[in-house]
């Protein structure tokens, strides 16, 4: 039990408790970066879209995101857990007869009390704790926290003589759709007494019933009006309730006072009255107060009782007793969870806000009778029933995790590479912490419409399937948890407002195809609504404003930038509108087939499919020049010819593939190209299969005769420009995650490859001063001499920047044919690129960004980033998957 070396804490990551760098980095963002301040982070707490917090490195609650978006530097003073040692004195007559009495015996110098948080040297979390518990933190040092998403633990090593550690998690299970999107966590205090004396060890859980269920803080980002409430709770009532072996205290919020997203809103702490185990509890210490109260109970009785006056802003404590015996251990399992059902988007009044149902009340549903009867101003408090059912469940769910997470653990192939483990599992910490949203059904939503209308409604507008009753998943539903289409999205950054970016998500996505693809399913299904709705079939940036309007109006960020800049955007201001970027119709489609071969989901073929073909004829237009590849410009860069080429070679591969496993798909098509002057170029009349075969062709012809130099060994970002792009062959990436054919060559790319390590990789910031690059690939490298890609206008932006999310996948890519292969020195590259942006994430202390993973940093300089906490660092996971498959 307590100090045995289990598997995944060999590969967890491992940070002295309170032992925080960023006084050191604080305030070091690129230019134009508006990124959230660096705060003291570690394991997210809670379940998808639940609302979240972090158990983060210095024992301590906070940072908090309770709403998608609302990020707050908020730690909670009365939120801790504490412990207290005795040393019995055995040789006490009464000790065989009474051993609870024969405590009160032992002499004081064999008595321990300490708050189970450090002493964090961070000037923002340095003084977090009430100010009575703070003599007694614990030094830096002289504990270790460990993470490897969903998994933590501290090892209090010497602090006591029982051995003492204290494992915690939320039940994030793959593949699981119910204890995924719970609001709990487990903390487990595994003890054990390796001396020779009996010990009697008492644990104590506090925590307050919040006063500020948001604050007003303004967290940073490009859209600040949404973070300048305050939403309070008032009527604030703690109780103790004890049901079977559970024991609990509720804390809810009750008042004609408080908004309708907190009305009824309730935390409960609990713990399972184990034989052997002694509880009691307090339910009302002062939770403004310094802490003295609750604390000179436990120190002195190793036990607790409530006071005879109520505070007005309460706090709760559970105190849990036991005896341990030379040689025995013991777990003790305490619980948090925590029940606010609604998540607000935007500020009612604003002219834009939606309230929604979380996706946990469609296990714990807020009302009784049928989600059309439930009333969101009459809410039901369930915190208590999900501590009661966790705890009960306890075994089944830390079996299901450990079941989930062990296959990777255990493989022989991650032998000497376990930190792409690490990098892999706690990148998924963004799932929870990124904005996370998960809902169960509107209450009601306001939004202005394209043109300025404003709408009330109580329905969705796009992604309101009903898998069970809709007759083309007929086969499908069988094999599926979900019988209803349940909309998610995860932030791009904290920063930025949109939900679930369309094509940034290609770093990430596999995520869900692998680990929760029902997720992926309704995300993409919601694409096709959107690509099916716009006017000439093109996808959207993104899903919306998450401060109000997502899922009513989509591409907020083409929105943002045409009311920033009117004059340039007049024509469009006040009409549906998309992104005119070119990644997006390639991305669908790949993203779209990935998912099919995951789970061979012929229903989702069949309701997707018109959008794909949408998509291809959309994209086909905007070939201009007829030669195969698209014109427009990408998200990032004009003529970006070689990114372009590779994502359209996949995802015309995948409409192939489907035409000849589903014949009766290879329909006629008929639609007219023109170019920039409205000259027709081509009319097509034709089977798809034909029309897709020959755009292939002449896709794949450009590719090898305008974009491969022979003298050089690489494949060009376009054919005027001798630049290498990291993110070039993410279309790679896609292809061969569906088992579609190399995109090029395989020979020639892995030549292409090495020349971006030599290039992109090596000439990068080296924390030694000396020597090949070590941190990630950047952007573009010139195989000219220059030191940055520059045009008539300058260095283009962001080609000097380390992107995380790109540079995993890179590294994915290069492991992947260098095994194919049998290329060492290209996997040699592939896990060196990688090790460079997980050595600057997790272990070097100047950049310290770990839980934190920024979109950048600055190619010689990484303590400069921008978008701290961002969607694509997920893009570890493909390397994980590259490794873990080949």
């Amino acid at each position: 039990m307590a100090n045995k070396r289990e598997r995944w804490k060999e590969i967890a990551w491992k940070k002295e408790l309170g032992d925080v760098d960023w006084d050191k980095t604080y305030d070091t963002l690129l230019e134009g970066s508006q990124s959230v301040d660096r705060t003291a982070v570690g394991i997210p707490l809670g379940g998808f879209g639940a609302g979240n917090f972090d158990y983060n490195i210095t024992g301590t609650f906070g940072p908090w995101q309770m709403t998608p978006g609302r990020f707050e530097r908020r730690y909670l003073s009365g939120a801790a857990f504490h412990a207290k040692e005795k040393v019995l004195n055995t040789a006490d007559k009464d000790y065989d007869n009474n051993p609870l009495r024969a405590m009160q015996n032992a002499p004081k110098a064999l008595e321990t009390a300490k708050t189970l948080a450090g002493k964090s040297k961070f000037k923002e979390s340095k003084n977090v704790l009430m100010s009575a518990w703070r003599p007694h933190l614990m030094d830096i040092g002289s504990a270790d926290y460990y993470a490897l998403y969903p998994k933590g633990s501290i090892d209090y090593k010497d602090n006591f003589r029982t051995n003492l550690e204290l494992e915690f998690f939320s039940p994030v299970i793959a593949d699981n759709y119910r204890e995924t999107s719970l609001p709990m966590a487990y903390f487990l205090f595994k003890a054990r007494n390796a001396t020779e004396d009996t010990m009697q060890l008492s644990l104590m859980f506090t925590f307050p019933n919040l006063p500020v269920y948001m604050s007003a803080e303004k967290s940073a980002g490009i859209d600040k009006k949404a973070d300048e409430k305050e939403v309070r709770r008032y009527g604030l009532r703690n109780a103790v309730r004890r049901e079977d072996n559970v024991t609990g205290i509720t804390m809810t919020s009750s008042s004609e006072k408080n908004v309708r997203q907190v009305q009824n809103s309730e935390f409960c702490i609990a713990v399972r009255n184990d034989s052997g185990v002694n509880i009691s509890w307090c339910t009302n210490f002062d939770g403004e107060g310094d802490g003295s109260d609750i604390w000179k109970q436990f120190a002195e009785q190793g036990s607790i009782e409530d006071f005879p006056n109520d505070p007005e802003k309460p706090a709760g404590a559970l105190c849990a007793e036991t005896i341990l015996a030379p040689g025995e251990e013991k777990e003790v399992p305490f619980l948090l969870s925590w029940y606010f059902p609604i998540t607000e988007l935007g500020e009612e009044g604003s002219g834009e806000h939606a309230q929604w149902w979380k996706k946990y009340t469609e296990f714990y549903p807020p009302c009784q009778g049928g989600r059309e009867d439930w009333d969101p101003d009459h809410l039901l408090p369930q915190a208590f029933q999900i501590a009661k059912d966790g705890l009960e469940n306890l075994e089944e769910n830390r079996r299901a995790v450990n079941a989930w997470m062990q296959p990777y653990l255990e493989n022989d192939k991650f032998r000497g590479k376990e930190w792409v483990l690490t990098a892999g599992f706690n990148e998924l910490y963004y799932n929870a912490f990124g904005g996370s949203f998960w809902e169960n059904g509107l209450i009601q939503a306001v939004y202005r419409d394209y043109d300025g209308t404003p709408v009330h409604t109580e329905k969705k507008k796009f992604g309101a399937r009903n898998y069970k009753s809709d007759p083309i998943y007929k086969e499908s539903v069988l094999k599926y948890q979900q019988k209803e289409q349940h909309l998610h999205y995860t932030l791009e950054a904290q920063e930025f407002p949109f939900g679930e970016t369309f094509d940034v998500r290609a770093h990430s996505h596999r995520v869900y195809t692998d680990l929760w693809p029902e997720i992926e399913r309704d995300i993409l299904l919601l694409y096709k609504d959107f690509i099916m709705d716009t006017q000439d079939g093109a996808c959207p940036h993104d899903a919306g404003n998450t401060n109000g309007s997502v899922f009513f109006k989509y591409d907020y960020y083409y929105d943002l930038i045409s009311q920033l800049n009117r004059e340039a955007y007049e024509e469009v201001i006040g009409k549906r509108h998309t992104t005119p970027w070119s990644e997006y119709s390639p991305k669908f489609i790949l993203y779209s087939y990935e998912y099919w071969k995951a789970t061979m989901d012929e229903g989702f073929v069949r309701d997707a499919w018109d959008a794909v073909i949408r998509s291809y004829i959309y994209q086909r237009k905007t070939d201009t020049d007829n030669d195969g590849i698209t014109n427009m410009k990408s998200s990032e860069y004009d003529k970006n010819d070689l990114f372009n080429s590779i994502l359209w070679i996949g995802a015309l591969e995948a409409i192939l593939s489907w035409c000849e496993t589903y014949p009766e798909l290879n329909q006629k098509v008929i639609y007219t190209v023109e170019d920039t002057d409205g000259n027709i170029l081509e009319g097509v009349s034709e089977a798809i299969y034909d029309d897709v075969e020959k755009e292939l062709a002449r896709c794949r012809k450009y590719v090898e005769t305008a974009l491969w130099d022979e003298e050089k060994g690489c494949y060009l970002f376009n054919s005027d420009t001798p630049v290498l792009m990291a993110d070039a062959f993410i279309g790679e990436r896609h292809a061969y995650n569906a088992g579609l054919d190399k995109t090029v060559d395989p020979e020639k790319l892995a030549s292409h490859y090495l020349k971006v390590y030599e290039y992109n990789v090596g000439d990068c910031y080296n924390k030694n001063g000396i020597g090949f690059g070590h941190c990630g690939a950047r952007n573009l490298a010139c195989l000219d001499g220059q030191r940055a890609y520059r045009t008539a206008d300058g260095v283009i932006e962001h080609s000097n920047d380390v992107w995380t999310g790109v540079s995993y996948v890179l590294s994915a890519n290069m492991y992947q044919l260098g095994c194919e292969l049998g290329k060492e020195e290209l996997i040699r590259a592939a896990l060196d690129t990688a090790h460079g942006v997980y050595f600057t994430t997790y272990l070097d202390t100047d950049t310290a960004y770990y839980f934190n993973t920024p979109e950048a940093w600055n190619a010689k300089n990484p303590r400069y980033s921008r978008n701290r906490m961002y969607q694509r660092a997920r893009g570890a996971w493909e390397l994980l998957r590259a490794i873990r498959e080949l």
